[in-house]
C-alpha cells in the first residue's frame, strides 16, 4: 500500500517512522522537516514561510520545488493534498491541528472533500467517517464524534457509552468524550457523516 505524509507549517510532536512513507510538505512545513533531517519529495506553496537558508538547502539537495503566487484561491496545504491525493491509499497530514482557527477549521472541512486523509498531532488523530466501519486498537482512548450531517440510526458497540439505532442531529454534543472499551469498536449507520477525534487524554 502506497503511503504518504504531508507536513504543514505548524508545529507537531509525534513519534512516527517517516521511512515508511513518501514525504511532502507545504511551504513552511519544510522548516520542521529540516529540524528532523528529512528530505521531502516535493515542496509546494508561495514560499513565504520557509526560511531562505532552508529553501536553499533543499534546492541543493535537488528537491522539487513548486512555487505559487501568494494571492491564490487555495491554501498551500490543500494544494499539496490535491496534487498527491490520487497517488496514495493512505495520507497522513502533520500540523493540520492547532494554529490559526481559520486554518484549523478549514482543515476540518477538507476532511469531507478528501476523506482519505488523516490528521495526526501530538496525541490526537482526526479523520472522517462516511460509512460503516470497525476501529481497531483504540482501547482506553477518548473518542469523540462530531456529526457534520444528521446521523440516521447510529449504532456504537464496544464503547463505554454505546448507542442503538439513534438519530443524532448535526452539531450535537451527544457523541463527545466517549471511551473505547473493546479492541474492536463497531460503528454503523444508515446515513450521515461525522468527524472522529481520538486522543489519549483520559
Amino acid at each position: 500500500m502506497k503511503k504518504a505524509i504531508i507536513v504543514l507549517n505548524n508545529k507537531f510532536d509525534i513519534n512516527i517512522n517517516f521511512d515508511n512513507y513518501d514525504v511532502y510538505c507545504a511551504d513552511g512545513g519544510a522548516n520542521y522537516l529540516y529540524e528532523i533531517k528529512k528530505i521531502p519529495k516535493l515542496i509546494v506553496g508561495d514560499m513565504d514561510s520557509i526560511k531562505k537558508e532552508i529553501l536553499k538547502y533543499y534546492i541543493e539537495k535537488n528537491v522539487k520545488i513548486e512555487k505559487y503566487p501568494k494571492d491564490k484561491d487555495i491554501t498551500d496545504g490543500e494544494l499539496i493534498i490535491k496534487k498527491i491525493y490520487n497517488k496514495y491509499e493512505e495520507i497522513i497530514v502533520l500540523g493540520a491541528i492547532g494554529g490559526k482557527n481559520s486554518h484549523f477549521l478549514t482543515n476540518l472541512y477538507l476532511l469531507e472533500k478528501y476523506p482519505k486523509i488523516k490528521y495526526f498531532n501530538n496525541n490526537e488523530e482526526v479523520f472522517i467517517i462516511e460509512k460503516n466501519c470497525i476501529l481497531k486498537n483504540y482501547q482506553n482512548k477518548e473518542i469523540s464524534f462530531i456529526p457534520i450531517d444528521k446521523m440516521i440510526k447510529l449504532t456504537l458497540k464496544g464503547f463505554k457509552y454505546n448507542l442503538n439505532n439513534k438519530d443524532v442531529e448535526r452539531g450535537s454534543s451527544l457523541l463527545v468524550s466517549n471511551i473505547g472499551i473493546l479492541n474492536e469498536l463497531e460503528i454503523k449507520f444508515e446515513k450521515g457523516k461525522m468527524i472522529c477525534i481520538i486522543n489519549d487524554f483520559i
